[in-house]
């Protein structure tokens, strides 16, 4: 095999979750000097895999070293090193560091790559005008990102817009009731042209200089409107009769195990083996994953299904549980606005908005961290999981 060859084996070994083989490869293919930064890059993703937080940081700053010499971030490197910046980038966040460098290296990552400024526009540079704020990630981000609304002179906040795109479309009467942006959907009809600014949700950390988590703002709570409809746990045509199992009837409990990863090589949030759910088969829980369903089977958890067609149906179920488990995904994020008691379930390599290392989420302060120790099951995880729902 040529040496570009092994690469590309060493690259599919990670994908597979092969995490040792992998290792073995890159370190064999390192010592023959074949020192690139995409095999620097390869070995960061590897060890962030496995949890090793610092030695991945060390081989992402290995391949930026690599790419562009020297300390100083340049905007014209946008379409240069993205694929290196990036993960750099969250990185240094996740370890702490939150400086003017990250936030160049994360702008250099993002822009014209996960998003573009509006036609006619220029990237806002913290100026007080107003500005068109574009949409972007998932579900959570919104829910997360939009409390940087706040940090926004009133002025500018009134008079500037927030420009959700069709796949937002089912977060549209729940957006309207909590963060008060005034908000055009991909359905209407508007003037780009009286706009000289825009930015990306996710931007406003950087334009706006967050140093570190002391300084972002508390998101502002919001309540839904109560709807009938929702089943009371004493309604067992919902669930397969399992006798032997000794079930709190009196917990509602949610469950969302499946998260969106659209757009990544490897899923690593989501808890995709069902004999991972075994610690939890004991309890029955209101499915937060619509459209999905778990093997019937003694080792599973029993769920109830309740139709939820938009992010207002599954806001209003969430309100009326005494306690939500979640893998990382959006859920975690509206239950956390919702102010309800919240266990998120984060993968070994864990994303930079949950730092390191702590147990609390200064996002959310209802929502508990339980951090997975192995790369290759969910099991550690959820067995802590099942110890603090005894305790409910």
């Amino acid at each position: 095999m040529t040496t570009a060859e092994r690469f590309n084996a060493a690259v599919k070994l990670r994908l597979e979750n092969k995490l040792d083989a992998c290792q073995e490869a890159c370190d064999k293919l390192w010592r023959e000097g074949f020192q690139v930064p995409q095999l620097a890059l390869l070995r960061g993703n590897l060890q962030l895999d496995l949890g090793n937080y610092h030695d991945s940081l060390g081989w992402y700053e290995t391949a930026w070293s690599m790419v562009a010499p020297g300390d100083r971030v340049k905007p014209e490197w946008n379409q240069q090193f993205p694929e290196v910046a990036l993960p750099l980038a969250y990185a240094r966040m996740r370890a702490g560091d939150w400086s003017g460098r990250t936030w160049a290296l994360w702008e250099v990552g993002r822009l014209t790559r996960s998003w573009h400024p509006a036609p006619g526009t220029r990237p806002w540079d913290g100026s007080p005008e107003k500005m068109l704020v574009l949409s972007e990630g998932g579900f959570g981000d919104v829910f997360l990102f939009s409390r940087f609304f706040q940090k926004l002179d009133p002025i500018q906040r009134a008079a500037s817009r927030l420009v959700m795109g069709p796949h937002f479309d089912s977060m549209r009467s729940l957006k309207q009731t909590w963060d008060g942006m005034d908000t055009v959907w991909a359905d209407q009809e508007f003037n780009w042209k009286s706009f000289h600014f825009s930015t990306a949700l996710m931007s406003l950390m950087a334009v706006q200089g967050i140093k570190g988590p002391e300084d972002i703002p508390a998101a502002e709570p919001f309540r839904t409107v109560p709807q009938f409809g929702i089943p009371e746990w004493d309604n067992e045509d919902h669930f397969t009769p399992r006798p032997s199992f000794a079930i709190d009837r009196g917990a509602r409990i949610g469950l969302c195990w499946h998260a969106e990863e659209n757009g990544v090589q490897k899923r690593i949030r989501s808890i995709d083996r069902v004999a991972d759910l075994e610690p939890l088969a004991k309890w029955r829980f209101f499915s937060l994953n619509p459209g999905k369903a778990l093997l019937d089977a003694p080792t599973v958890p029993r769920l109830m299904h309740v139709p939820l067609k938009t992010w207002m149906d599954t806001a209003r179920l969430i309100e009326t549980l005494d306690c939500v488990v979640t893998v990382d995904t959006a859920c975690a994020h509206l239950a956390g606005l919702l102010g309800v008691p919240t266990i998120c379930v984060l993968p070994v390599a864990s994303d930079w908005k949950w730092l390191l290392d702590r147990e609390d989420s200064f996002w959310w302060h209802s929502v508990k961290l339980v951090r997975n120790t192995s790369p290759y099951t969910f099991k550690p995880a959820l067995e802590r999981v099942a110890e603090m729902l005894e305790k409910m």
